[in-house]
């Protein structure tokens, strides 16, 4: 999964307007585009299991490099046990087996982890067993990250790895096949000490997409620890990530969608959205052509939807600092963004019309449904009308991440916040 980097410290982006060419300034611009996962390090909260050929192969001076790269990529990450925002770690050796040398309980702060980890030494074993490796870490997971003060964090392997045999009968391609379809990403770094060979080439059907490195290649360091950030990036139960494809490249966003299982006036809608987004939840924002097609697609595929589709969005007309316009809903306690800043905009046919009311929705063009053409791969617009009109809507939270710790509570349920909500002089709009 590469990671493409989105904003820019000076950026203009030329956008289409009724007046012709406008020029938008950074700020302007951050504030409309989809949000990144962040990469806070000292923010990350995974269960890491590490595992690290100390084959002969590896040599003494291969290891104390790759323990340098180790120190180097988790020397920022807090280390500590019980619930929190924190990493628990633990360390495999493999050779003809894996041993563990440390389990994901013995470690309490960052300095005892990275004192430990500096106690590895190499072996004089010919063989190396991924396979005994991968299922030591299962093993570990399965016995430690079964803590309940624990269930609401990732896990992660990272493999450092000298050499590979596939289609031997210790081949551990399957097995890693099984981890990552379970929920745990596997980040793999071939050292190459001797030429790029065949074998190394191997070990990227190991890794999690987008998750294999060489020590050959640059800033290898920055390129783990941001796989353990998208490893920390991800949604509760019943939200959908928000991805993008561009190229063979698939891009997870700190974002998350559900739609709302029942039908309701914008305002209530606001309202559910807010209170089931544990605190970071808003009516849904699309700021370019890929959200919106990828929020349209969501909601086709639900099986309790049928054509024509239409769902609220989180735009509507307000007035604001003396201003009015369309703005973007956002979380309680943060201002609406205006959407006359942005780039992206799909106004169906003669909208928008301030007669038909205030409130907007995505569904097939009203002169559209009139024809009856409408299938399940036809285009959402917008539409404003009354925000008295009933309909399913989308909702948006930001992700769990390293910027974003979810407790215990959030992961298992729905959580319901006190009624502190920011309110609206008028619930339902004429």
């Amino acid at each position: 999964m590469t990671v493409i980097t989105l904003q820019s410290k000076y950026c203009i982006i030329i956008r289409s307007s009724i007046s012709g060419l406008v020029l938008a300034d950074e700020e302007d611009w951050a504030e409309l585009i989809e949000r990144e996962c962040p990469c806070t390090k000292p923010g990350l909260w995974l269960d890491i299991a590490v595992a690290i050929d100390t084959s002969r192969g590896m040599t003494e001076e291969g290891l104390v490099q790759v323990l340098a790269n180790l120190a180097t990529v988790l020397g920022p990450v807090k280390i500590a046990q019980g619930e929190g925002q924190h990493s628990r770690l633990s360390l495999i050796t493999y050779g003809a087996n894996a041993t563990t040398k440390f389990d994901l309980t013995a470690f309490k702060s960052t300095d005892e982890m990275l004192a430990g980890i500096w106690q590895t030494k190499c072996g004089n074993e010919a063989k190396t067993n991924l396979l005994d490796a991968l299922k030591q870490t299962q093993r570990i997971f399965e016995y430690h990250h079964i803590d309940p003060e624990r269930r609401n964090v990732k896990t992660v392997i990272i493999v450092y790895a000298s050499t590979f045999r596939q289609g031997h009968y210790e081949d551990p391609t399957q097995l890693a096949n099984q981890i990552k379809i379970s929920g745990t990403d596997i980040i793999v770094v071939a050292f190459d000490q001797h030429g790029e060979t065949q074998a190394l080439r191997d070990l990227e059907k190991i890794a999690t997409p987008g998750f294999f490195f060489k020590n050959t290649a640059g800033n290898v360091a920055g390129e783990i620890q941001q796989a353990l950030c998208l490893t920390n990036c991800f949604c509760t139960k019943q939200w959908a990530q928000y991805k993008n494809t561009f190229g063979s490249t698939e891009v997870k966003y700190g974002e998350c969608v559900k739609i709302g299982g029942i039908d309701a006036n914008w305002y209530p809608a606001q309202k559910a959205c807010r209170r089931m987004g544990a605190g970071r939840g808003h009516l849904v924002n699309l700021f370019d052509t890929a959200k919106h097609n990828f929020v349209a697609q969501l909601y086709k595929s639900d099986y309790r939807f049928y054509p024509p589709y239409d769902y609220h969005i989180g735009l509507s007309y307000q007035s604001k600092d003396g201003k009015s316009g369309y703005y973007w809903d956002q979380p309680v306690g943060k201002k609406p963004i205006p959407q006359e800043g942005g780039f992206f905009k799909k106004w169906a046919p003669g909208y928008p019309d301030e007669s038909k009311g205030e409130c907007v929705v995505a569904k097939i063009p009203s002169a559209r449904l009139l024809a009856t053409d409408f299938t399940s791969s036809s285009e959402l617009f917008w539409e404003n009308e009354k925000c008295s009109t009933p309909r399913r809507f989308i909702c948006q939270k930001t992700t769990c991440d390293t910027d974003n710790y979810c407790p215990l509570n959030e992961i298992d349920q729905m959580v319901i916040l006190p009624r502190n909500e920011e309110k609206h002089e008028t619930e339902v709009s004429a």
